[in-house]
């Protein structure tokens, strides 16, 4: 299991450790639209046996893909390393089955927008506590690389 240090779990993880399957944090909608995908799903939380063939697959893919740099260092992060190569390599993976993408209502129940005006002291605390209900963990979207 690994978690950025920008998540807080709020319980333990331990069941989905003893399954056979990767599992990954969904992002909020809001995230997902901005990329046009039907699916968005980070590296900030990610939970997978020994040896599983994606985990595999996104080595592989690492290990062959020339690194580029466009000037915009959040695009090449997101589209090098993080949750776009990811859920591009998704797209194109054939057993979506052995693949867990936990709802961003549990993993990310907070778009990075609302993060930041909690921060900031600006938000309706009431919303937010509203969309904890449901989260076993959040992510706080620091972006500190």
């Amino acid at each position: 299991m690994y978690a950025d240090f920008d998540y807080e779990c709020f319980e333990p993880f331990d069941r989905y450790l003893m399954e056979n399957k990767c599992h990954f944090a969904m992002e909020p909608d809001t995230h997902r639209r901005a990329f046009g995908k039907d699916i968005y799903f980070n590296n900030a939380l990610m939970i997978t046996p020994p040896c599983h063939p994606f985990f595999k697959f996104i080595i592989e893919h690492l290990q062959t893909i020339p690194i580029t740099y466009t000037g915009n260092k959040t695009l090449d992060v997101l589209s090098s390393t993080g949750p776009l190569m990811l859920t591009n390599l998704y797209e194109r993976y054939e057993n979506k089955s052995d693949i867990h993408l936990f709802p961003a209502e549990q993993v990310s129940p907070w778009t990075q927008n609302e993060v930041r005006s909690y921060r900031n002291g600006t938000a309706n605390e009431e919303i937010l506590e509203k969309k904890l209900e449901k989260a076993i963990a959040i992510h706080y979207f620091w972006g500190s690389w």
